[in-house]
């Protein structure tokens, strides 16, 4: 699949075995699913933990700079539609919320 499973946790449970239950909030997103936390790395309120050219990627943000984007809605995103081998994904929708 081409796109991002997203886990908030705390930092305590950041690790490559997160999960659902050790998350505040889960969800699978497409393609350019990923700028919202990019947008907070520009704008110096998340900063990029751990880089493993491209998966996983750990990012730390203080809560009252995530809680805000995630409570009414998600991230909104205009991704890329995708084709795949047997799948196809809507550029701009989340799922397994």
């Amino acid at each position: 699949m081409l796109g991002w499973q997203i886990y908030i946790s705390t930092e305590k449970n950041m690790n490559e075995d997160a999960s659902i239950a050790a998350s505040y909030a889960s969800w699978v997103t497409g393609l350019g699913g990923d700028q919202w936390i990019k947008d907070l790395v520009t704008a110096n309120k998340a900063q990029r933990l751990k880089d493993s050219c491209g998966y996983p990627n750990y990012y730390t943000a203080k809560a009252h700079d995530i809680i805000p984007l995630i409570t009414k809605d998600l991230p909104q995103y205009n991704g890329f539609f995708v084709i795949g081998e047997d799948y196809v994904l809507n550029g701009k929708k989340n799922w397994d919320i």
